[in-house]
C-alpha cells in the first residue's frame, strides 16, 4: 500500500509526496501535469519497493480523470 498527498501546486504542476507501506519517513516526489497528463518521478523513495510505488502513483496520476489531492493506492 501507498499513501500519497499532494504538496504543491505550481503554474503547471502538482507536486506529490508518496510514501509506502504508510512509511512517513522514506517519502518519494512525483509531479503531474494536468494539461498535458505527464508524469515525471523526481525522487523514489528509500524502501525496497520504492520505485514500484512511483510508477503506480505516476500511472495513477495520468489516468485518473481528476486526480485527488491525497489518497492511498492498494
Amino acid at each position: 500500500m501507498v499513501t500519497f498527498e499532494l504538496l504543491n501546486e505550481s503554474a503547471e504542476d502538482l507536486l506529490y509526496a508518496y510514501h509506502p507501506e504508510g512509511d512517513r519517513h522514506h517519502a518519494g516526489i512525483v509531479t503531474y501535469n494536468p494539461n498535458t497528463r505527464a508524469t515525471h518521478i523526481i525522487e523514489h523513495a528509500t524502501t525496497d519497493h520504492g520505485a514500484h510505488y512511483a510508477h503506480r502513483l505516476a500511472h495513477h496520476l495520468a489516468t485518473s480523470p481528476t486526480p485527488a489531492p491525497s489518497g492511498t493506492l492498494a
